[in-house]
């Protein structure tokens, strides 16, 4: 090969790669974007940012756009795509009570981001269709789909005190409501499946815990001590035994659960102790001469078992306790830094508005909906169950509020805990 073809050809290659570095660096890697779009002669400011590939991190976009002052802030999650500028509308609307937006994706994405602002807070529009007849009869315009926003309960499947609505279970979801014997599992391939533990009733189990895809609980066949737990595996019905070698006492409590290992208090014993789910040893942790431990803002601490004696202490990795955040009934943080959320429960009368707010941003407050107890509240992927009243919903952003089941005895023992699981 002569000199001058040789040169030609690494010109050709040269080209070639600069073409590759700028397609991938593109649409294929993380980027920040700013753009303006302008429609019927208003201006819209966009900040975009991708977050792809990133050690830690979950692949997300953020967006940010200001019209007339007000700001809209939206993540979308897992996206098909990794392009830019990828927003190329926005249907706008602007009354006296609320501002909206529509954005439109040069992408197909499942999500759709129809966000209304009142007084500062963003609502998803299915958390206020049918409050602002404006607002409806905006929607009425667009080209919106809420099938999947929409709520079927017609096919109903009573078990007891429980009724089940089939057409709201989704697929790879499991769901396990305590009763007095054991407990029930429901998903959408079995409905329906009674797990019994126990030989009687059994109104108040303080010894009993739900976490991810299992259920813990002692042994409460027997009267005062117990030397077995039972661990149940909620996806498959599984049943297995967990035998401690000291007698501990059922009028203990479960603290938590951080990483491999689940802590429980023993009241009699003035004891602390960890079961380690991994090879499902039970030991202590602390006693009246060493004191124990709390889990807490994401680190150990020392306190007297005194203290666990008076009060129920529990805790939680996500659990947040900074003075910010004092005029919310409770505050998790979930998530990675760049995607995941803090929710806010703040209490309205007998029942607990709630909010979501990026990690990065916990002033951009979205809506979500309304739950009357804020001490069972469990966080799987990109949904939340939640009690309301007797029921049991979901909420995400691609289904909206869900209702999976109601239970008569929820009103009249608030002690009866649920879990829930997505494989």
């Amino acid at each position: 090969m002569s000199i001058k073809k040789m040169f030609v050809l690494l010109g050709i290659l040269f080209s070639f790669y600069l073409f590759l570095s700028f397609f991938f660096k593109k649409d294929g890697t993380s980027h920040e974007v700013d753009y303006k779009i302008t429609k019927e002669n208003i201006s819209f400011d966009v900040k975009e940012k991708l977050t792809y590939h990133e050690s830690g991190e979950r692949d997300h976009y953020a967006f940010e756009i200001t019209v007339d002052s007000n700001s809209f802030f939206f993540q979308m999650l897992d996206p098909n795509h990794k392009k830019s500028y990828v927003i190329q509308d926005i249907d706008y609307y602007k009354g006296e009570e609320y501002t909206c937006i529509f954005p439109h994706f040069k992408t197909k994405e499942v999500y759709q981001p129809l966000l209304c602002k009142k007084e500062g807070i963003l609502y998803p529009y299915h958390t206020i269709k049918g409050k602002s007849e404006e607002v409806d009869s905006f929607v009425q315009t667009l080209v919106y789909d809420a099938t999947s926003y929409r709520e079927d309960k017609s096919d109903v499947l009573k078990k007891g005190t429980l009724t089940i609505y089939r057409k709201n279970l989704l697929k790879d979801h499991y769901i396990a409501v305590e009763n007095y014997k054991g407990i029930s599992l429901i998903n959408q391939k079995d409905v329906y499946k009674d797990v019994s533990l126990f030989k009687k009733d059994i109104y108040m189990k303080n010894m009993a815990i739900f976490e991810d895809d299992f259920y813990l609980v002692a042994d409460y066949n027997q009267k005062y001590t117990f030397n077995e737990l039972y661990k149940l595996d909620i996806k498959s019905g599984k049943k297995s035994t967990i035998i401690s070698n000291a007698a501990l006492n059922l009028d203990g409590y479960f603290m938590g659960k951080v990483e491999d290992n689940v802590y429980f208090f023993d009241k009699s014993r003035k004891e602390q102790y960890n079961l380690s789910l991994k090879n499902e040893q039970i030991r202590k942790n602390g006693n009246e001469d060493t004191g124990i431990q709390i889990y807490e803002d994401g680190i150990w601490k020392d306190v007297s078992n005194y203290a666990a004696y008076q009060t129920k202490l529990t805790f939680y990795e996500e659990k947040m306790a900074e003075d910010k955040f004092a005029d919310f009934a409770r505050v998790d943080r979930v998530g990675t830094k760049k995607s995941g959320s803090y929710y806010f429960y703040k209490k309205v009368g007998n029942m607990y508005h709630v909010y979501q707010a990026p990690i990065l941003d916990d002033t951009k407050l979205t809506y979500l909906f309304d739950t009357t107890s804020i001490d069972q509240v469990v966080y799987q992927k990109d949904f939340i169950y939640y009690l309301y009243e007797k029921e049991i919903r979901y909420y995400s952003h691609l289904t909206g509020t869900k209702t999976v089941l109601s239970n008569t005895e929820f009103p009249y023992n608030k002690s009866l805990k649920f879990g829930a699981f997505i494989s």
